[in-house]
């Protein structure tokens, strides 16, 4: 069976596949998005759906004669050439992606590709909330099935912040090319879809277009979702108010290392038991891209 067969297989599922297929390059070699790329992002503030923005690239361009691609944004839904604003300067080195602000003369660490499994990696992220650089840990690399082929995905957490993040070879963050996951509550950006020669290559799980909105992150209530008992020992039961599917459940620990994934479907319980006692962060992200918090502790 070729990739893009499994691919589009994979997309009548009602979850993402990841399957063993082959890869758009060979494992040494690092992708990097051509002059054009698109990412359509939608921005979310205080549960409050705010502009569009479509990140695109733009041209070459030579800054202190080092050889850059220029990405520009477009703070609607169609990226056309017009009210464009230039977002800064992007190169690649051996996997690594350097990031040049407007009117910087600094380059930014903005991925880091060339990580295996177990590394830690050093980023700078371009909203920082004054945190500065971020130590990510390489928790596992698997790879996605997408039209052309499989690419490689990176699933990674930070040291002593309550952040993960998914990085996709060629495309970047899944929450947008320049936006890492929000230290910030309430806040947050979406990566939606990703286009290279006007052809579709990713679009969000759970979207239905790429003009699709997301509603916005919040924390858990009694009203909308349980989940108990809490404190936990061997088992967290998740009770939904409504019939849900394709829940995805995470738990990280106190230095934000994912250290359990699931999906579920309507109520369930996770066993907890191989875990250390201690406490964590459950993040519940529904198909409707609303994300629920809650602290769990396990004694």
């Amino acid at each position: 069976m070729d990739s893009l067969s499994s691919f589009f297989r994979c997309a009548a599922l009602p979850v993402v596949c990841i399957l063993t297929v082959p890869l758009v390059q060979g494992q040494g070699a690092f992708l990097f998005p051509d002059t054009t790329a698109k990412w359509s992002v939608n921005f979310v503030t205080m549960g409050a759906t705010e502009p569009w923005r479509i990140y695109g690239m733009a041209g070459d361009t030579l800054i202190d004669s080092i050889a850059y691609k220029k990405i520009m944004w477009d703070g609607d839904t169609v990226f056309d050439g017009l009210d464009q604003v230039y977002a800064g300067a992007l190169r690649e080195d051996l996997g690594l992606w350097l990031f040049l602000p407007p009117g910087d003369s600094t380059e930014l660490r903005l991925y880091d590709f060339s990580g295996n499994e177990g590394d830690t990696i050093i980023i700078d992220p371009v909203f920082d909330g004054g945190l500065g650089p971020i130590a990510y840990s390489v928790d596992e690399i698997d790879t996605l099935a997408l039209p052309g082929g499989g690419r490689r995905r990176w699933h990674l957490s930070a040291q002593d912040l309550m952040l993960n993040e998914v990085w996709i070879e060629g495309i970047g963050s899944t929450n947008g090319p320049l936006t890492h996951s929000s230290t910030i509550q309430d806040a947050g950006t979406w990566l939606i879809c990703f286009h290279e020669n006007d052809t579709l290559i990713y679009i969000d799980p759970y979207a239905d277009d790429c003009t699709w909105t997301i509603i916005g992150i919040k924390e858990i209530n009694e009203e909308s979702l349980r989940v108990y008992p809490n404190p936990a020992q061997d088992q967290v039961h998740i009770s939904f108010a409504e019939p849900m599917r394709n829940v995805e459940v995470v738990i990280s620990d106190a230095q934000g290392a994912a250290v359990l994934r699931t999906v579920l479907d309507n109520n369930g319980a996770i066993e907890v038991s191989a875990l250390a006692r201690g406490a964590y962060q459950l993040e519940v992200r529904s198909p409707d891209k609303i994300r629920y918090r809650r602290q769990l502790s396990l004694q």
